[in-house]
Parts: structure tokens; C-alpha cells; sequence
């Protein structure tokens, strides 16, 4: 049984076409939830209308919406063996979920990771200002974990317990990074996926075209990697 947890701000466009498209997979996810992240369009509206659980999380940042999505997991009664997380825009393709869901069920590893650097991922999808940075910090956390990443992508899978015993709390741009070396803290068995990576239809991206969020996401990370050296811990 898996759950897919979708964080979302603004995506009224495209979120209704990738909730449909999950809802038409051959082995469509148990539950999915979006958390909208203090929208100011439609987003909820068509969240609620498309069958998706909503959640509403008005405090802004990508780590918060995710953790909102967990606390809520952790009042049901039953519980995900796997939850799953990916963006609302349809940079992710959801024909792959099996891809990444299918090795933690079958007992490989616990958390798999969507690696967009490839050749699979679309002409422009990621912006060069993009590619680099997601390369300095993964060569960071080779330099200071021993520890060999290619992506940090928000494409991903991780059985439910492991991502508990991880006990995240990064509110914002930090949260991937903080999952991936919190896990191999914990010597968490990985296995890192290529995924095709589709470029933005509708809208422009929160990080990826604009300079001063993607900057800023960016001092975040590498401040993230450090602190969990530091301190095992990335408040």
C-alpha cells in the first residue's frame, strides 16, 4: 500500500491533469494528498474536485507542506507502507511510480530516489543555474559523508516507518537534502532511479527561473549538509 503526497502552491493548471493521471495508473496509489501550500488560485478547488485528500498549510516552504502530509498519516489508524512524494506541476511522471515504489516493496531497499540527471529528463527542464548547484551540493555530501548522490530531486519513495524514524523537520528547500543524509546517517538502503523529468507546461517554476529564490534555496541546502555534519541535525 502506498500513499502519494503532492505539495502545491499555485498549480491550478496543472495539478487537475497530473491527479488524473495518477488516478488512471494500472496500480494507482492508495491515497493521494496535497497539501496546498497557502495557494492563491483555484488549486484546492480542483485538489478537492479531482479526489484527493487536502490538507492546508498556511505557513510557506516545501518542508512544511510535507510535514503537515505526515503528521496527518500519523492520526490515521491505518497507515502507508510507503508514501511517496513528488511536485504538482507534472515535471514528475507518474508512469514511473512503480519504478520507485516497486524495490522498498519487494524488500531491496527502503527509500528510493528519482535521479533527473540523465539523459531521460527533457531539453531545459532543470536550468543550468539548477544542474550546478545540485551538483555542489552532492559533491559536498561526497566530501563530507562518503556517500555518492547524483540528484536531489523531490521525486521519491521511502517505506513509512523508515521515514519516520528519519524525524524530519526541515521547513523549507532543505527537506530533500535533509532526508537523503539523515538517511545515510542511519545507513538506510537507497537505490537512486533514472527518471525522465518533464519540463513545465504551465506557469513558471518557484526555483528553477527565478534567480534569487533558486540562490536562496541554495545557501539553504549546502547550510543543511553542513549542519548535519556538525551537529547530526539540520535546525
Amino acid at each position: 500500500m502506498y500513499w502519494v503526497i503532492i505539495p502545491a502552491y499555485n498549480e491550478e493548471e496543472s495539478l487537475p491533469l497530473l491527479l488524473k493521471e495518477l488516478f488512471y495508473l494500472k496500480n494507482p496509489p492508495n491515497k493521494v494528498i496535497v497539501v496546498d501550500n497557502g495557494s492563491k488560485d483555484q488549486t484546492k478547488y480542483y485538489a478537492e474536485k479531482s479526489g484527493a485528500i487536502v490538507l492546508v498549510e498556511g505557513i510557506k516552504g516545501y518542508g512544511c507542506a510535507c510535514l503537515k502530509a505526515l503528521d496527518f498519516i500519523k492520526n490515521q489508524n491505518s497507515k502507508p507502507d510507503i508514501v511517496l512524494f513528488m511536485d504538482a506541476d507534472l515535471s514528475d511522471d507518474p508512469s514511473q511510480i512503480q519504478e520507485l515504489v516497486d524495490p522498498i516493496k519487494n524488500g531491496l531497499v527502503e527509500f528510493t530516489l528519482g535521479n533527473r540527471m540523465t539523459p531521460l529528463a527533457d531539453k531545459d527542464s532543470l536550468s543550468a543555474f539548477q544542474i550546478l548547484g545540485n551538483k555542489f551540493a552532492c559533491f559536498l555530501i561526497r566530501i563530507l559523508f562518503k556517500n555518492n548522490f547524483y540528484d536531489l530531486g523531490p521525486f521519491r519513495a521511502i517505506r513509512f516507518t523508515t521515514l519516520d524514524s528519519l524525524q524530519m523537520k526541515d521547513s523549507n528547500y532543505g527537506w530533500t537534502v535533509e532526508m537523503q543524509v539523515k538517511a545515510v546517517l542511519k545507513k538506510v538502503p537507497y537505490l537512486e532511479i533514472p527518471v525522465r523529468y518533464r519540463k513545465r507546461k504551465f506557469g513558471k517554476s518557484k526555483i528553477s527561473r527565478n534567480f534569487v529564490a533558486g540562490f536562496r534555496a541554495g545557501i539553504k541546502i549546502i547550510a543543511t549538509i553542513v549542519l548535519l555534519k556538525l551537529f547530526g541535525n539540520s535546525d
